[in-house]
């Protein structure tokens, strides 16, 4: 019997207990690095993030960090799932974005294809810049892209867009599980049933793509493909108590 009263204690003990999960990862300019940037950015800029479930809220945390010394960044877009609307961002997101599908053109210079995402302006010229999005939504690897104004070249004649994107952008990323955190390469360029936690991936030719984590759909994992499911505490209770119900059982008919 001491040893029922102890399982049942520690399941208790365990549930009461908030758990969250967290992935952290980093692009960046330097070789390899999953990052394409130009000008003064190419050899000295970085997008960085911590991503976090908790269980109390059902919530997911995307903080975010962009670094380009040198040159300020102007502003900065975040892919999200095309389910993702506006009734899925929550109090604590970074108020100065817009949820939009933005394209090529001169507001955004060297993009390699429309994207879909929360677009967050800055003010103040900054070289290094935190934002926050705050959602029901669980992540999958997507696409980020940054930009400055222009570099003046020679006597100011000749100018340089100065802006950066992952290298994997114009790709389809591989499938990212929320639950485990694996990735598997599905780009058929990659080498077929490669497991790994990202964010750079090598192809079988040797080069290497980058992406970001970014809000998914509502069921989590790979855009749209997985299914993020989290049990809860309640689950835990019926377990333990079928399992003690159980074990009081087989001792009853073992008298």
């Amino acid at each position: 019997m001491k040893k029922i009263v102890l399982l049942v204690s520690v399941l208790l003990l365990w549930v009461g207990q908030a758990w969250a999960l967290t992935y952290s990862g980093s692009l960046s300019s330097a070789p390899n690095g999953g990052l394409y940037a130009t000008s003064f950015w190419a050899t000295s800029s970085s997008f960085s993030w911590d991503v976090s479930y908790s269980d109390q809220t059902g919530l997911w945390t995307y903080d975010y960090t962009w670094t380009g010394l040198t040159k300020a960044l102007s502003h900065i877009i975040v892919q999200v799932s095309d389910t993702f609307d506006e009734i899925n961002i929550y109090d604590g997101t970074t108020a100065s974005y817009e949820l939009d599908n933005f394209v090529p053109g001169s507001s955004n210079p060297g993009i390699p294809d429309d994207i879909y995402g929360l677009k967050f302006e800055t003010s103040g010229d900054p070289t290094t810049y935190d934002f926050t999005i705050v959602t029901d939504r669980a992540p999958m690897w997507g696409n980020v892209y940054a930009k400055d104004g222009v570099e003046n070249v020679g006597n100011g004649n000749n100018k340089i867009d100065v802006y950066a994107y992952n290298t994997g952008f114009a790709l389809v990323p591989p499938v990212f599980d929320p639950f485990t955190g694996v990735s598997l390469l599905s780009e058929p360029t990659f080498a077929p049933n490669v497991v790994q936690y990202g964010p750079v991936f090598t192809s079988t030719t040797g080069v290497n793509y980058g992406w970001a984590l970014v809000p998914d759909t509502v069921n989590g994992g790979g855009g749209g493909g997985g299914q993020f499911v989290v049990p809860e505490p309640g689950t835990f209770i019926l377990v333990g108590a079928g399992l003690v119900g159980l074990a009081l059982l087989r001792r009853k008919q073992g008298r």
